[in-house]
């Protein structure tokens, strides 16, 4: 064999060199393609479903399983060696039996998607994936390849029939400006339409230019727009409506109590009301006048009456119904005044109306002697010899009792009057005679003072003080009192609680 000079051993050397370094990068390289992560597209795998009405459609978004498993579920491989990240990682067992694709499309991917209801053909829905990095890396060496946000057009929605509910419904107004009534007529003829009630937030009381607000219910729930989207394929434009009242007819307006005379009648403390409707119009004369308070008035009291019909109600809807016509006022207040006084002395009281008393009660002194005591009988008799007036107690009612009082001032006058009775003893036979002085006392109540200084006093109302009987042999004399004292002491004294006495006695 020819040995190899200097320059041919250099060549062979040279030669292996690169021989062994070419051998080098390959290995280098291979062991960095081996350990280099799988790139995967991931937006290539985005699927966009849209479902609905144009307007109120829906859209879901999920990663395709079916092509994601077709392009790698024989390229990816779960990394055995190492720590089990899976375990570490919380994402469960993985086996050999373990859809390495599904198991990653449901524990390390996401899809985080924006306004996704209420969609119409051309909107745009953004989404972004969510992932985790880590887990893809270590777990199954993949790097997925991720754009910020993914955009689609929304696309394929059907259109939707908008439904007018409120087309064929009327709002018919009747009666008058300010007290007109309101019903709903549905004149459509659609069947679902007719299925639904009409529900008015009020109905009377109605004036030309106000708004009803009308509510559609649907059973015992108020209609929603979207209620028959999915089975009939319709929305309602909408189910609130306000609709305008027209068409009242002018109502004549009428100030009744210009031609109401209101009045009081009797004394301070115990006034009553009087109404008297002055109008001759037809409409007016079975209306009622309610007051508010109509006993025990006094002067500049207030009371507050009321125009009802005959059942106590509101006349306005019957006036206008029937006449055209409304009360311009219902209620109002009217002072009391011209009620008159009680006198609270005696010195108040005109003469001339106490001497009237003063022959009335005479004359009851005698009619009571007369009826009951004088005879015939020229044994037995008793005779009225004298009546003389000997003075009076005024009673005026104290303050505390004004208003529970149904006599506010009185005026007892007391008479003495001297009588004689003869008897024949039922012994001996001998005739006895007695003559002696008694009391009677006659009452007046509820004397008035007049304006113009007069006074009034019923004279029929008065009537003998019936507190004592007095024992005068063999009678008693009915209603009369054996002394002053006793007159006092059971027709004056009880009387101390509630009236004020004044003692006017002369005699």
């Amino acid at each position: 064999m020819k040995k190899l000079n200097n320059q041919g051993k250099t060549l062979v050397i040279v030669i292996v060199c690169i021989a062994v370094l070419v051998s080098i990068v390959g290995v280098i390289f291979f062991y960095r393609n081996l350990s280099k992560p799988m790139e995967i597209n991931i937006g290539k795998y985005i699927k966009m479903e849209y479902e609905g009405y144009n307007g109120f459609g829906n859209a879901k978004s999920s990663i395709d399983y079916d092509l994601f498993y077709k392009d790698y579920h024989s390229k990816i491989e779960f990394k055995k060696s190492g720590k089990g990240y899976d375990e570490l990682l919380g994402f469960g067992k993985i086996d050999d039996s373990t859809d390495l694709c599904r198991y990653i499309i449901d524990n390390l991917l996401s899809i985080n998607m924006g306004k996704s209801d209420k969609l119409s053909n051309g909107d745009v829905v953004n989404l972004s994936i969510l992932y985790n990095e880590e887990a893809l890396k270590k777990m199954f060496n993949i790097k997925l390849i991720v754009k910020d946000n993914y955009a689609y057009d929304v696309e394929g929605l059907m259109d939707v029939d908008v439904v007018d509910p409120f087309e064929d419904v009327e709002l018919k107004c009747e009666g008058y400006e300010g007290i007109g009534t309101a019903t709903l007529v549905n004149n459509t003829e659609n069947e679902l339409l007719k299925s639904f009630t009409y529900k008015m937030n009020k109905n009377d009381n109605l004036k030309n230019g106000m708004i009803v607000d009308v509510t559609i219910m649907d059973g015992d729930n108020e209609l929603g727009e979207n209620d028959y989207l999915d089975e009939y394929g319709i929305v309602f434009s909408e189910t609130k409506k306000g609709l305008v009242v027209e068409g009242l007819s002018d109502i004549k307006e009428v100030e009744l109590f210009d031609e109401i005379d209101v009045m009081f009648e009797g004394a301070n403390h115990l006034g009553v009301p009087v109404i008297k409707n002055n109008s001759v119009d037809e409409e007016f004369q079975n209306l009622k006048f309610a007051v508010d308070k109509n006993e025990n008035l006094c002067n500049l009291d207030y009371v507050k009456v009321t125009i009802t019909d005959e059942n106590g109600n509101n006349p306005n809807k019957y006036l206008a119904d029937n006449y055209g016509v409304k009360l311009k006022t219902l209620e109002k207040s009217f002072q009391v005044l011209g009620l008159r006084e009680y006198a609270t002395k005696a010195s108040e009281v005109p003469e001339a109306t106490m001497n009237e008393m003063k022959s009335q009660a005479a004359d009851k002194i005698n009619s009571q002697i007369a009826e009951h005591y004088i005879s015939n009988s020229d044994m037995e008799y008793q005779a009225l010899n004298s009546l003389n007036y000997i003075g009076n107690y005024f009673f005026n009612v104290k303050e505390d009792y004004i208003d529970k009082q149904n006599v506010q001032d009185a005026i007892l006058f007391v008479y003495k009057a001297n009588v004689t009775e003869s008897h024949e003893n039922y012994r001996d036979h001998t005739p006895t005679v007695i003559t002696k002085d008694i009391y009677y006392a006659v009452w007046f109540e509820n004397i008035y003072l007049n304006d113009d200084g007069s006074a009034y006093v019923d004279l029929s109302n008065g009537y003998l003080s019936e507190k004592q009987n007095t024992k005068f042999g063999y009678y008693v004399f009915t209603n009369a009192y054996e002394t002053i004292d006793f007159l006092k002491k059971y027709a004056v004294t009880p009387n101390l609680e509630k009236y004020v006495i004044e003692e006017n006695i002369t005699g």
